[in-house]
């Protein structure tokens, strides 16, 4: 019975995809099992994404998990079970009555009809360490809810609070767990969400959310997503299916003093603002192949407009704009993915502060401050449901610093 209602749910979302509606809702990078299925079935030529800038919208997640089930045939034992498994999350956006959204998700509140969607669930979780150092352990327990109005308006907000027995984030650690600000030793709390405008090409929203660019399996070297997150506007167009356009405004907590703070038990109750901006052009040449470059500028003086126009080389700023470009710090980087015999997937990342390209090879030189990424992921090989991924990075000293510090 239970394969009936599957097979019987694949029929109904096979005729979706080219129906689904373009709001715009995103969905956390933090649940990697789900980003890791999407980017096996893309490297298997079942489906076709842009990797390099995530997270992903709810709505485009649910069109290509729908089509993957219209080509499950293709599919092993195991893929099933897992494409099963994720299409439980997005029946709010595959689901045609809200009765069946009921039937479906016992534990959300969920209502749907033709011109307004609500959901609203709960989490909680935790997960620990044991090992001959001692025990650790982290628990988190806060709710989610989401809403879609009409064709073109997303709504979305979640809050979780975080406690642990001992601290598990520090500059110290090299690890890929996200950073937070804790509220003292052990507890901290995120606050994550916004409202977003979609057509058929594009859509804009005003978010405090993580960014992810550069494609990568073990973090990226350009946008990494770890740190807290941080309220943006984002845009993102896509008129052609060979091109795409993303573009990032920022605002950043700085942590540094500003001269009319108060300063009170050491703590800081103003800080000097601080804003990111970033633009990135991908191309798709043919299908397998996808090439990004883009650039980005850390200021804390926004007097200036130019530093907002999104298509903008902000190198070039920096130089017009500023004494030796000391108020500005200025990156650019590069991003290919290959994806290649319907189960390799070969990448590379290059992220780019500073080069003198009179001292590129000469290591007596420290003014060469770059970090460069290359892999290539296998899936099914050598072994069926087996994944093999080799990755290699280096970061040169100070690539991600700068001589003042607000700018780093």
């Amino acid at each position: 019975m239970r394969n009936i209602r599957l097979y019987c749910f694949f029929i109904i979302i096979s005729v979706i995809p080219n129906s689904l509606k373009s709001q715009t809702v995103y969905f956390s990078a933090a649940h990697v099992n789900l980003y890791e299925f999407i980017d096996e079935m893309s490297t298997a030529g079942i489906i076709s994404t842009h990797s390099v800038v995530k997270p992903y919208s709810r709505s485009f997640i649910a069109g290509k998990l729908a089509e993957v089930a219209t080509k499950d045939s293709l599919l092993n034992k195991r893929q099933k079970a897992e494409l099963a498994f994720h299409l439980k999350d997005f029946r709010k956006e595959l689901a045609t009555l809200a009765d069946t959204l009921k039937k479906f998700q016992p534990f959300y509140f969920a209502y749907k009809d033709s011109f307004f969607t609500l959901c609203i669930k709960p989490v909680a979780g935790s997960y620990f360490y044991q090992n001959s150092n001692g025990f650790m352990y982290q628990r988190w327990i806060g709710a989610e809810a989401f809403a879609y109005v009409d064709k073109h308006w997303g709504f979305y907000a979640g809050l979780r609070d975080y406690n642990e027995n001992r601290a598990f984030s520090s500059p110290a650690y090299l690890e890929l767990r996200q950073g937070f600000k804790y509220k003292n030793f052990t507890d901290y709390s995120e606050m994550k969400g916004g409202i977003t405008y979609s057509w058929k090409w594009g859509h804009i929203g005003f978010v405090k959310d993580q960014m992810i660019w550069g494609t990568n399996y073990n973090g990226s070297n350009l946008f990494s997503g770890r740190t807290p997150s941080f309220a943006q506007i984002r845009m993102k167009l896509h008129p052609v299916k060979w091109f795409e356009f993303n573009y990032v405004h920022a605002w950043i907590i700085s942590e540094i003093a500003d001269s009319n703070s108060r300063v009170f038990n050491g703590k800081i109750y103003l800080n000097r603002p601080k804003y990111l901006t970033a633009n990135m052009f991908t191309f798709r040449p043919v299908q397998p192949l996808s090439l990004s470059f883009g650039n980005s500028i850390i200021y804390y003086d926004f007097d200036y407009p130019g530093y907002i126009i999104p298509t903008f080389f902000y190198k070039s700023l920096a130089h017009t704009n500023s004494v030796n470009g000391e108020t500005v710090n200025a990156q650019l980087f590069f991003d290919a993915s290959l994806r290649v015999f319907k189960r390799l997937h070969v990448y590379s990342t290059f992220f780019i502060d500073e080069v003198s390209m009179s001292n590129v090879f000469n290591k007596s030189k420290s003014t060469n401050f770059f970090s460069i990424k290359a892999g290539c992921a296998a899936d099914n090989l050598p072994i069926k449901n087996m994944k093999l991924i080799v990755e290699y990075t280096r970061s040169n000293p100070l690539v991600y610093q700068h001589d003042v510090a607000m700018t780093t």
